[in-house]
This record gives C-alpha cells, structure tokens and sequence, in this order.
C-alpha cells in the first residue's frame, strides 16, 4: 500500500526501514552482571569489592570507547530486569543462546557466575550476549582459583578478554575476497588499541522482521505500526581476518568462508555485522558431525587439514590434522584461525574457517551418505593395485639387469637357474595382479575419472610385465642351448655374450638409461673388434649430446635429481620442476631424454606406495597427499608417451 492510499485512508504510513548504521561515533554501552551463588563466603563486603576490582580492572582497556557498568545481579529486583537478565537468572548460560534474544538492543551484556567449589576454592564462569550483531560470544570462559584475593583479578581477565568490538560490513561486488568494516565507536579517541592486524571477527546477518497490516470485519486495512524488529543470524562457516590498519574507524578484512556466497542479498536481510573473537595462536581441534549430529560412518575414511594461511590449493604435510579417539587434532600452532578443508577421497571436500580459541574441540557439520564412504575406500584399493603393479614393473627390471650381468660374467647356469626363477615369480604375481584388476574393473566406480585412471595404468604397466616375462622366456632358451653347446665353447661363449650385449644395448637405448648404453657399446667392442660397434656408438652419443645449458639442465634433472627424489616433500617439491625440465625436452624432441624419464615412472610409484604403506592410516590429509601426487605423475606420464608417439613417428 502506498503512502498516497495511506493518507486517503486516514491512516499512518509505517516508518521505513533504514540502513544499518555503523555508530563509528557511539561509545560501546557494557553492563557487566556478575551472579554469586549461595555462600557464606559472599559476604556484601566481598561482592562490593569484587565489583570494584572488574572494573578496576576493565576500565582502562576500554577507556574513551566504552560506558562500563558492573552490576550485582542481587541488587536488581526481579521485576525490574531486562529479559535477558531474567533469563539467565533463572535457566543460566542456556538462555543467552535463545532465539529469543537475537533481537537487536545495542547493548553489550556479560554475564559472570562466581560459585565457590567442594574443594572451598572459587569457580568463575564468564560469557557475553552482544546486542550489536544477536550473538553470545562463542565460547564459555572459567577459572577456578583457591585463594580470595585473585577473585577479583581473575574476573577481569575472564570478562576483558571476550569485550569484542563490533563493525558494520560493507561487501563488495567487485572482490569477493575482502570487505570493509566500519567499527562501532571506531572514531572514538582510543579505539585502535582494541583491533590490530590478524584479529578474527564472527559474522551475523541481520534481518528485519516482517511487519503484516490486518482486515478490521468491515475490510479497512489496518498497517502494523509497531517498531521495526532486526535479529541477527549466525552467518555459519564465515570468519573476517583483519588485513589492514584502521583508518577513520574502518579497515579491510579478508573473507574466509566455506560457503558459495559469504555475504548473499536476500529479503529480509539489511546488512551484516561481525564481532571480534577472542583467538589465540594454538593447536586447533575438530569434531565432524554429520547433520544429524552423529559421528559420520565413514569418519575413518575423512582426511583433513589446516592452515592459518587461507584455503591453499597445495596441501602441505605440516598441515595434516590427525585423528584420535573422534577429534582432528593439528600438530602445530596455528595464529587466531584453522582454514579446515575436510576430505573425503579424492572427490569430495568441505571448508570451515574456525577460530583458534584454545578450548576444546569446534563441531562442524558436513553432508556425508554411505556411497561417498564406499567410493573413497575403492580409490584407495585401486591406488594400492597401481603401486603394486609398480613393484612387478621394478623386479621386472632388476631381474633382467641381473640376467645381463651373470651372462657377462659367463655364469650361465646361475644366469638360467635364476631367470627360471624369476619366470615363476612374474607369472604367479600377473596372475595375481590381474584377478585383482578385473574384480576391482566390476565396480559400478570404475568409470569414475580416478578410479579409471589407475585402474587403466595398471592395466598399461601389467601388459608390460607380459612382456618382460616373454623377454625373460627368451633368455632362458637362449641359456638352455648355450649349455648345450660342447663343440668350441670358447667361440659359442663369446658369440653370446656379444648377443646378449646387443640386447642390453636396445633395452638401455628403449629405457633412455643412454649412459649404460655406452658402458655396453665399449664393452662389445672390447669383445668383438669391429668399427662397426664404434659408429653406432658415435651415432648415440651424437644423439645424446645436450643442446645448450637449459637442456642439460633438465637432462641432469630427470636423469639424476628426480631419480634420487625421496618422502611425501620431496615429490611434492619436484612436481613443479620436472614439469619444466619435460617440457624443455619435449620443446627439443628429445626422445632419449623423455624415455629416460618414463623409465624412471615405476621406481617412483614403488616409492609412492612404499611413503603410503608406512602412513598411519588415520593420517587422512597426508594419504590423500600420496594419492594426489601418483594421479598428477599418471597425467605427466600420459603427456610424455603422446610427445613420443609424435616425435618417434616422424624418424
């Protein structure tokens, strides 16, 4: 209804909503309500004393920014208390989380409950109900002290350190990422003292309530004319950090929060305020529930990590929270806030920015169904298929180095003994290996993008150690005639060896290991005599001669640094670097170079696996460290045998 109809009518427009005002010129109003419980020992005396000392105590940090009133709650007769007085003087700290009480008044009020304990010491319990944004302070303070005299000290304490400044927010629409807040009182003389650099501040949107005008029974239409009612909300799972010094009672703060929108325009809101918190630089600690407020079933299955730094993309070992007995618990200090990132396998994970408070576990709440567990403990199966396919590959290996050796040496009877052996072993451990590949191929996951990923690299390597094992059959024949051969053993040795040189030569040259290579190339000369040797030999080392100091650089990188790479840190660390060493010899064509890189895969995995099998498995955040970095070697590898297919196919 319009203004114009109201006036028609004879009636009185209701007062239109105003702004939310940031009172940077208003002094705080703070009323400090201390409760004593029943005892001999609270004497008129004490209490008037105990008075005097909190606020003896709190006046100076607040002086010039706020009206301090400390109150015995004794001395206010029931019927002249404000409702949030009442409350708590009858249901205790429950009441200051009422919904009753979000309505906004303006007015800070601490609440402080001094008992004396069975011991015949003394019991403070301290907690704030801000009427500026609706929120009580986040957390119950106490103290318990044996002696009279630090009553009064220790109340102060308590009360003082959760005072908490409020601001009025100014999203913007350009940069998500920050807003500016114009504190209450902020240009008052005094007030910087009370907010620095790194504080953090809670979040409360504030909503007016809805007005509704009434039918009288002959139909006039009657405006509700009662003032205007703002509440504030909870904003959930968003924090403020200050990011900037306070300038005309306003600064910048960067926004940390895990959901979509921090600051979202819907009706009924006006505008948001935050209050500063009380943090600490210490461990945090997390219980994840799910929304019904039970433990999740797949809580053994969460990973989770923390940094005091933002929401990094990188997680770092450092930051892994650990999990015992329900808690995540972190294993260093973290400054006034945890940005939490709680995983679950490689798909699923949830932001909280928390604050360090230095009290017990913070609860946050995430949407967690059975199949997420399911599916999280499948891509940690098909993860520990692709490391042990990984080892197959490496034994592959040393077995054919070992073969080549004892045949140089001209042992061929262990040479034999010790590639049937290794036959026995490849075929029991394929056949393993793939049983387990085809079962893990029959869940509905396997076409999910990891789980496909690992189980096709899986695959790839096991059709590999088919071929190894064929290679390994082949020797053993050759092996088998050659102890056969009674007639010139002498001739029959040499001609065998220099064939099981020419062998070991194109398997070093496939593998790009090019420096073993010419240690073969100078051995079959020495064997056979023949130029021939020498110009293939000439012919590689042309091939292999690096291309200026950038390539030799990224050569000696892949070939020697990368090979050497040890722990969940140093892979991490030689990510970056071999991706820029790759990319110079894929920039050169240089085949060699990336086939000594490919070779180097499966050492790599084994130490993968080798890092993952010696984590607790309750370590969450380190394991699906370990998983992120054999998925990113897996899409490097991919890259590097496409150039290959480029490069080679143009020889």
């Amino acid at each position: 209804m319009t203004p114009l109809l109201f006036a028609i009518l004879g009636l009185v427009a209701p007062p239109t909503a105003a702004p939310l005002d940031s009172h940077a010129n208003a002094p705080y109003a703070w009323r400090v309500i201390v409760k004593f419980e029943s005892s001999p020992w609270f004497t008129p005396g004490f209490r008037a004393q105990i008075g005097r000392d909190i606020a003896t105590a709190l006046k100076p940090a607040v002086e010039g920014v706020a009206k301090l009133e400390v109150v015995d709650l004794a001395t206010i007769a029931p019927e002249a208390r404000a409702p949030l007085v009442k409350a708590f003087a009858e249901k205790g700290w429950p009441a200051l989380e009422s919904e009753e009480f979000r309505k906004l008044t303006d007015a800070k009020t601490h609440f402080l409950r001094i008992a004396v304990t069975s011991a015949g010491g003394f019991r403070l319990e301290a907690r704030q109900h801000d009427g500026s944004t609706g929120l009580p302070s986040p957390a119950l303070r106490w103290k318990e002290t044996s002696t009279p005299d630090t009553v009064g000290r220790i109340a102060g304490m308590l009360v003082g350190r959760d005072f908490g400044p409020t601001a009025t927010v100014e999203p913007s629409e350009i940069n998500a990422e920050t807003v500016r807040v114009t504190f209450r009182g902020g240009a008052l003389a005094g007030f910087d003292r009370l907010v620095k650099a790194g504080d953090v501040f809670a979040v409360a949107a504030i909503r007016e309530l809805p007005r509704q005008a009434t039918k009288t029974p002959t139909g006039v239409v009657k405006p509700d004319l009662s003032p205007i009612v703002r509440v504030g909300q909870p904003r959930l799972y968003t924090l403020l950090q200050v990011d900037g010094p306070i300038i005309d009672g306003a600064c910048k703060c960067r926004v940390l929060t895990g959901l979509e929108t921090a600051f979202p325009v819907a009706r009924g809101i006006v505008g948001y305020r935050a209050i500063k918190l009380s943090t600490v630089d210490g461990p945090v600690q997390l219980r994840v529930l799910d929304q019904d407020g039970t433990p999740p079933a797949a809580g053994q299955l969460l990973v989770a990590r923390a940094s005091d730094s933002g929401f990094t993309l990188r997680a770092d070992v450092r930051d892994a929270l650990e999990l015992r007995d329900g808690v995540f618990r972190s294993g260093r200090t973290l400054k006034n806030v945890a940005c939490v990132i709680v995983g679950l396998g490689a798909g699923r994970e949830w932001r909280f920015p928390v604050p360090v408070l230095g009290d017990g576990p913070v609860v946050v709440r995430v949407v967690l169904k059975a199949e997420d567990a399911v599916r999280a403990a499948y891509e940690r199966e098909c993860q520990d298929l692709r490391g042990r396919v990984a080892e197959a590959r490496t034994a592959n290996a040393a077995l054919i180095d070992a073969l080549t050796a004892l045949i140089l040496k001209g042992r061929n009877q262990d040479a034999l003994d010790r590639a049937k052996a290794g036959s026995a072993s490849l075929t029991s451990a394929d056949a393993e290996l793939t049983a387990e590949l085809e079962k893990l191929k029959k869940n509905p996951a396997a076409n999910d993008p990891i789980p496909s990923a690992l189980l096709g690299a899986s695959g790839d390597q096991l059709v590999a150690v088919r071929a190894a094992k064929g290679a390994v059959e082949t020797r053993i024949g050759e092996l088998t005639e050659a102890l056969k051969k009674q007639a010139d053993p002498a001739r029959y040795e040499k001609e065998f060896r220099a064939k099981e040189l020419v062998a070991s030569i194109r398997t070093k040259v496939e593998l790009g290991d090019v420096a073993e290579a010419f240690d073969l190339y100078d051995q079959l000369f020495e064997l056979t005599q023949q130029d021939d040797v020498k110009a293939q030999k000439k012919k590689l080392e042309d091939e292999w001669e690096p291309r200026g100091e950038a390539h030799k650089s990224a050569r000696q990188f892949v070939a020697q640094t990368w090979r050497t790479t040890a722990g969940l840190a140093g892979f991490r660390d030689a990510v970056e670097p071999l991706k820029a060493a790759l990319a110079e010899m894929t920039s050169l064509a240089d085949r060699l170079g990336l086939r000594n890189f490919l070779s180097s895969l499966e050492p790599a995995y084994v130490k993968l696996k080798v890092i993952l099998d010696d984590l607790d498995p309750t370590d969450r955040a380190q394991v699906k460290e370990v998983q992120r970095l054999s998925q990113e070697l897996k899409v490097i590898e991919d890259g590097v045998r496409e150039e290959l297919k480029k490069i080679e196919g143009k020889k």
